[in-house]
């Protein structure tokens, strides 16, 4: 135990007291708490006058497998971050701790039950294999990933879900636990006597000289029976009946189900999703060049967290390919995670059993060729494409080595943004080259030799020369310096406390309780000095509520830093300038905004703050809009009552029209919005007719409204109008990517035109 506590100290993410590593020491922990605790029971046996006497003493000898690792890793911290050492601890006691009392409890009662430590220890070893193969077998056959075991006790599933805390569930289960002790001691107790176990001492004693006994042990049993049987109900262990019970909603169209939480999916939006897989799979279908698929099943949670609490996963989306499933939480209408996981499960026909994706010796995933397979088939989403982003990844020299990436555990090395991009881009650049057969025969055998006709270093090298022509622009490159920065998970300082401490910030705020948000976005700074993405966020929830002068000397610590991405120094600019208008410095305001409109920003970026320089600069218009930009107004009612009286009062600018129709989509209403969104456009067809924005505004203004209609419209079932309201887009499109996705939205409108009968 001290070993691989010492081993611990030096492997990122396992190196402090936490979640991970009281994994690793519960594993370790239990197996060897087996065998001590028969070899335990075997020395004391005949010393102690009541079997629980025994247990309660093999329980306290544990302490000689827990204390070293908690030692060891405790003093660590003089060298790695903890940044909460009690939570740390907590992990410890409820995984390793209570996991080795109770492998200990079973050790000790195999080897009073067989009459001997060696036959004992063997068949405590066989016990705590044949539970946890139960557990395993329960992640392949169910669609949760995570598992509550007794001798190991929680496992998450997902590595790049890092809110992982001690919640209820962890107490009921450690509670059965402590139950299952319970009644083991009541059972051994029922056989012992003088200093002894036997089952021939259980019948000599007989029931009513030991009623009181007896009574408890059926008590006990009885209990524990009750707990095992609400498992699903506590969250403990859930299987798809349960899961389907509890989400409600069912559709069937051609080989797709889909269940979908009834509680929170109105039906229309369910059937709207229903169409969004259909289109994808023929769009997949003709990506792979096949003609049929088995039938599968699409899981739509009605949140994230709903979506962990069910089956485990809750910041990402999953699939499992042997099971035909793909887990997702609520999403837009149209998001390429849908298509992802659809990828998933249709290219489970090409890879072998038993988890049909890509694996050495059945078990062992390849990760990069599994997620990079699937990102090759994404449809076009965003601003740039996976090509680009690598270009960019690989010229700022933040991109891995892909021989690495390749191998059996560097995917997991880095961050998810970096892993995906660059195994999708290859992927891609594959199927791009060689077609389908090529890229489905790699996946099934992982084989490039095979597939393509020349070893990975040689197709590796190739896609180097390929993808490093492809033009970076000055917007590409600073979006990527920021996106790719972030180290992975097990690379991060105290990954799971600061994603703890972040996910509770988001709560506070929604809530509206600013000031509790403020005290854990203060902790992460703490935490994390010198990090400019938490100073940015602490800077930004400040800016609402206090003076420039509050903020200014946080935000000056941060832009003097020498490297720091040129989106994030544009971040902070933004947000000082925020606040400057929020306390009337209305022209100083607007001199920032339009010094940031010059710099390399993402077009939705861009577009913000040549609004808000807009605005700032119209007497007009300021009053009226400055409290909608800055945040002021959050509830959609309130926001479409204020900007439907303003646009009332604002005849003849663009800008009311096309906030009022952006809001009137958001709040879900299509038809309503296309009324401004059209009034919006015509109004941009005329300078005179545009109002107070500039023409670099009207420029991005007029894109995104073609857009937000082609959106309205579709929603709203006028899909020729639609088709063209997305061909207008993609023509004001600035790059490839964004050009193609406008098209792909475009493809959507015709697709949905010649399928009237969706749901056949």
């Amino acid at each position: 135990m001290s070993a691989v506590a010492l081993i611990c100290c030096f492997v990122p993410g396992f190196d402090s007291l936490g979640y991970f590593s009281a994994l690793i020491m519960g594993g370790l922990g239990s197996a060897l708490g087996l065998s001590q605790g028969a070899l335990e029971a075997s020395r004391l046996q005949g010393q102690a006058r009541s079997a629980p006497r025994l247990l309660a003493a093999v329980a306290a000898s544990s302490w000689i497998l827990l204390l070293p690792p908690l030692v060891i890793l405790s003093a660590n911290a003089l060298f790695v971050p903890n940044c909460d050492l009690l939570e740390g601890a907590a992990f410890y006691g409820m995984s390793a701790g209570l996991g080795v009392l109770f492998s200990s409890q079973v050790g000790a009662a195999c080897a009073l039950i067989t009459g001997g430590a060696g036959r004992g220890a063997v068949v405590a070893l066989m016990v705590g294999l044949l539970w946890t193969g139960r557990d395993v077998f329960h992640l392949y056959t169910d669609p949760p990933i995570f598992i509550f075991n007794p001798f190991f006790g929680f496992f998450s599933g997902a590595i790049y879900d890092d809110v992982i805390a001690i919640d209820p569930r962890f107490v009921w289960f450690r509670l059965a636990s402590a139950l299952q002790v319970a009644w083991l001691w009541a059972f051994l107790q029922l056989g012992w006597h003088e200093g002894e176990w036997s089952l021939a001492a259980i019948r000599a004693q007989g029931v009513q000289s030991r009623a009181r006994l007896w009574g408890f042990f059926a008590l006990l049993s009885f209990l524990c029976g009750g707990m095992f049987g609400g498992r699903a109900a506590m969250g403990i262990e859930m299987d798809q009946r349960a899961i389907e019970a509890q989400l409600g909603g069912r559709l069937e169209s051609g080989p797709i189900t889909l269940i979908y939480d009834r509680g929170t999916t109105p039906p229309e939006e369910a059937e709207r999703l229903m169409w969004d897989a259909r289109f994808r799979l023929d769009q997949l279908k003709d990506r792979l060049q096949r003609d049929a698929v088995e039938p599968f099943t699409l899981f739509i949670y009605g949140s994230a967290d709903q979506k962990r609490a069910l089956m485990g996963a809750r910041r990402v989306h999953l699939a499992k390919p042997w099971l035909r499933q793909a887990h997702i939480h609520r999403l837009a209408v149209g998001d390429r995670t849908l298509a992802h996981e659809m990828a998933h499960v249709l290219l489970a026909a090409y890879a072998p059993g038993p988890l049909h994706v890509p694996a050495e010796r059945a078990v062992l995933v390849n990760a990069a060729i599994l997620e990079g397979a699937a990102v090759a088939l994404e449809p076009p989403a965003g601003r740039f494409n996976v090509h680009e982003k690598s270009a960019a990844m690989r010229h700022l020299g933040l991109a891995p080595d892909l021989h690495q990436l390749l191998g059996p555990d560097g995917f997991w090395a880095q961050s998810a943004a970096r892993a995906y991009t660059l195994s999708g881009s290859f992927l891609r650049w594959l199927y791009g080259q060689h077609g389908a057969e090529a890229f489905t025969a790699l996946y099934g055998t992982m084989d490039f030799q095979e597939a393509y006709g020349a070893d990975v270093g040689e197709l590796i090298e190739r896609w180097q020369t390929w993808v490093d022509d492809r033009p970076i622009s000055p917007e590409l490159l600073a979006w990527a310096d920021v996106t790719y920065r972030r180290a992975g998970v097990l690379h991060r300082v105290c990954p799971l406390e600061i994603a703890r401490l972040n996910d509770e910030a988001n709560r506070l705020l929604q809530s509206g309780q600013r000031s509790e948000a403020i005290e854990a976005l203060e902790a992460v700074v703490g935490h994390l000095p010198g990090d400019p993405s938490s100073a940015l966020r602490l800077a930004s929830v400040l800016a609402i509520t206090e003076a420039p002068a509050i903020i200014e000397n946080l935000v000056a610590e941060s832009l003097a830093i020498e490297d720091l991405p040129a989106i994030l120094r544009a971040r902070f600019h933004e947000v000082l300038a925020d606040a400057r208008w929020r306390h009337g410095d209305t022209r100083g305001a607007a001199d920032v905004y339009g010094e940031l409109a010059l710099t390399p920003l993402s077009p939705e970026h861009a577009r913000s703050v040549k609004l808000k320089r807009d605005v700032c600069l119209s007497p007009e218009l300021e009053p009226v809009y400055g409290p909608y930009l800055l945040g002021g107004l959050r509830d959609p009612q309130v926001d479409l009552v204020y900007l439907t009286e303003a646009t009332a009062d604002l005849r003849g600018e663009a800008i009311a029209t096309y906030l009022l129709g952006r809001r009137t989509l958001q709040a879900g209403d299509a038809t309503g919005a296309i009324g401004p969104l059209k009034t919006t456009l015509a109004r941009l067809e005329n300078s005179e007719n545009r109002g107070s924005i500039g023409l670099d505004t009207s420029q991005a203004v007029e894109l995104e409204a073609w857009r937000l209609l082609g959106h309205a419209q579709l929603n709203a079932g006028a899909l020729l109008d639609a088709e063209a309201a997305f061909a207008r887009a993609a023509q004001l499109s600035t790059s490839t990517e964004e050009r193609a996705t406008n098209l792909d939205w475009a493809g959507r409108a015709s697709w949905l035109r010649t399928h009237p009968d969706r749901r056949e």
